[in-house]
């Protein structure tokens, strides 16, 4: 029998055996973890920090201004199928069909910087041809493949794929009813073909998060086995469905457990791939703002949090106001308050050698991908205090219209490579 000293040490390795009976914001977890996934988002396992957000709101350069850092990845979105005339836009019969410019990466992206691409595929469509998987060729597959292949030759940029996500949810076009083995076919055939065309893509599968649990049949059935899968993932977000409260102590830890056991059972890296605490406008409230994002996002921003759940290398900022059951305001940027928070906890964690930030791009021929930690943690929240807020807007599903008028510019697309 190991002496306790022998225990105690062992369990102060929480990097390479990190025990999850460690309270995470007043939770105490059971299972031991070995994190021996590979590093995907970049070459140490530092923790990386996405943003997502509706482009007529900010570029990502524009981020990176408000927000005082060089964050290392930025989110995206497709309606699929498309073509290259198409693809910058909503899905046939969206309320508007505007142009979506943060879908050209290319183009769009001009912060200067290696941040990875991270692309997310609705198969949102429907037409007379058919609607949501139906529409998903081999030969459309193969277009896709050297879209995504093509963003990264052209910009040296990292890309990453979440392909369908949330598949439980019965507002996607691909959710129930749509059976659970077709949504499983076309992910496999779709991983195969992606795989053939462009070996170097990461294939992210990530359903949805259970709380309340209101999604019948779980995510067990749309598993296509650990040979499709690259990184598992899973959208996080506290809702006060009515009433703005302070975040449940016990909120993350439970829905986490479910999705991230996939990724201990497999031991894939995780990826929280979109996440925020909601505000809902014209509801009875019992606290503030700041103190739900603080709440929220103090616990995935902690030490403690990443050494419970070591298989996490990377979460996203879900940087949207929209309407749901009721209109939510999920925004770190927009008020002051909440962004100076916000950048507080960033800056404490990085201060603890935990976060990884992009490098400058050498050029636009790169190939490699690297990050660095941005050192100067006072200039960042000075900068990111310094900034006026951005508009608010709305988002649903893969495509989104802004609801305060913000004016659409002309875009000059480069087709992709064939």
């Amino acid at each position: 029998m190991l002496s306790m000293s022998v225990l105690l040490a062992l369990a102060s390795c929480t990097m390479a055996l990190s025990p999850r009976q460690a309270s995470v914001n007043g939770t105490t977890t059971s299972t031991t973890t070995t994190s021996t996934a590979p590093c995907v988002f970049n070459t140490d396992c530092k923790f990386t920090l996405g943003a997502w957000f509706w482009h007529t709101d900010m570029t990502p350069s524009q981020w990176n201004q408000v927000m005082g850092r060089q964050y290392p990845s930025f989110q995206t979105d497709y309606s699929v199928p498309f073509d290259n005339s198409s693809m910058l836009f909503t899905a046939p019969g969206a309320r508007s069909q505007v142009p979506i410019t943060l879908r050209d990466v290319q183009g769009e992206w001009t912060e200067g910087t290696q941040a990875s691409a991270f692309i997310t595929a609705y198969a949102d469509q429907e037409t007379s041809q058919g609607r949501g998987l139906d529409l998903i060729t081999d030969e459309w597959l193969r277009y896709f493949a050297n879209h995504l292949k093509k963003i990264n030759t052209d910009t040296g940029r990292k890309v990453f794929l979440r392909w369908c996500p949330e598949m439980e949810g019965t507002w996607m076009i691909y959710g129930p009813p749509v059976p659970m083995s077709t949504y499983v076919a076309v992910w496999i055939r779709m991983y195969r073909i992606m795989k053939q065309v462009y070996p170097d893509i990461h294939i992210v599968w990530a359903p949805n998060y259970g709380w309340p649990n209101d999604i019948p049949g779980g995510s067990a059935g749309y598993w296509p086995g650990p040979e499709y899968v690259d990184i598992v993932g899973s959208s996080l977000y506290w809702k006060g469905f009515g009433r703005n409260t302070q975040v449940d102590k016990s909120f993350i830890t439970t829905v986490m457990n479910g999705q991230y056991e996939y990724a201990t059972r497999y031991n894939k890296p995780f990826v929280i791939t979109e996440a925020s605490g909601a505000w809902e406008l014209d509801v009875p409230s019992v606290t503030d703002q700041v103190t739900i994002q603080r709440q929220f996002w103090g616990e995935i921003l902690s030490t403690e949090f990443l050494d419970a759940y070591p298989l996490i290398q990377a979460a996203y900022i879900f940087d949207f106001a929209k309407p749901e059951e009721f209109f939510r305001d999920f925004k770190v940027s927009n008020s002051t308050s909440v962004r100076n928070m916000f950048t507080g906890l960033v800056d404490a964690l990085d201060a603890k050698g935990r976060m990884a930030w992009a490098a400058t791009a050498v050029s636009s021929s790169s190939s490699t991908t690297t990050t660095t930690v941005a050192t100067n943690t006072a200039t960042a929240t000075a900068n990111a205090a310094s900034v006026v807020a951005v508009s608010t807007t709305s988002k649903s599903g893969a495509y989104g219209m802004s609801w305060v008028g913000a004016v659409v510019v002309g875009v000059v697309f480069a087709a992709a490579a064939m």
